[in-house]
């Protein structure tokens, strides 16, 4: 039966990583561009580990519902896994938005595999349904890049609520780069993070279909290494060269 979660506040997430090394040191060039105008807004830069596309947010409040949700997810990928490995999702970023000047983001570039991406979503929202989990969140899908956040109480009066434009003007029309959509994942929205720095939660890997196989999973298990690794050291790298131009 399904649960009234909506007025719960999500502590799961349905999301895409963003794994492209490239993006990462774009977007640390905007923050970093951004804090040299004002070093207040530290705290408001999205981590580069945690970068990801949010798909949808949801409550999940136990054990049977956490399973409800992995099934859900596998039935996702069930129905998306020939078509990605056959026509792979390709996300390209270009340009700098907001949400009312509290959220600053990586735009999405408008075509065919934008498209693909918001069906996903739908996708996605149907089968949690399907299986009694409703989305927390009923405003309309707007696919974004989170580059940072508002996150200083209103009533501190002695801090900013609001990031100006004129603080990332000069970026407004960065090209970040292109993203392979190689996963899909449930995550959590709180708790510890893994080695790279990402969150931890359940992932399915787009893959050609075919049976398991002991050799094949270590495959899949050591592509998930190399790509935490290669997320590491580019966070590593970029955080060396920000305190080195300071």
């Amino acid at each position: 039966m399904e649960e009234h979660l909506q007025s719960k506040r999500p502590n799961y997430f349905v999301a895409v990583q963003i794994t492209n090394t490239k993006i990462h040191e774009n977007i640390k060039e905007i923050q970093d561009y951004i804090l040299s105008q004002d070093s207040t807004f530290d705290e408001c830069m999205i981590p580069i580990p945690t970068l990801h596309i949010t798909l949808m947010v949801i409550n999940i409040n136990n054990l049977k519902t956490y399973e409800r949700a992995k099934k859900a997810l596998a039935n996702i990928h069930k129905e998306h896994n020939e078509i990605m490995c056959k026509n792979p999702l390709v996300l390209e970023f270009s340009g700098i938005g907001h949400f009312n000047n509290k959220v600053v983001f990586g735009k999405i570039k408008e075509n065919e595999c934008l498209t693909r991406f918001c069906q996903l979503a739908i996708s996605v929202e149907k089968h949690f349904a399907e299986v009694g989990i409703p989305t927390t969140d009923q405003r309309e899908f707007n696919p974004h890049l989170t580059i940072a956040k508002m996150k200083f109480p209103k009533k501190n009066k002695k801090r900013p609520n609001k990031f100006s434009e004129l603080l990332y003007e000069k970026c407004i029309n960065s090209y970040l780069g292109v993203e392979t959509i190689r996963s899909i994942q449930l995550l959590r929205m709180d708790g510890p993070k893994d080695s790279s720095g990402y969150y931890t939660g359940y992932e399915l890997m787009f893959m050609p279909s075919s049976p398991p196989t002991f050799a094949r999973v270590h495959e899949i298990a050591e592509k998930k290494r190399k790509i935490r690794e290669e997320i590491a050291d580019t966070v590593k790298a970029c955080t060396s060269s920000s305190k080195e131009n300071y």
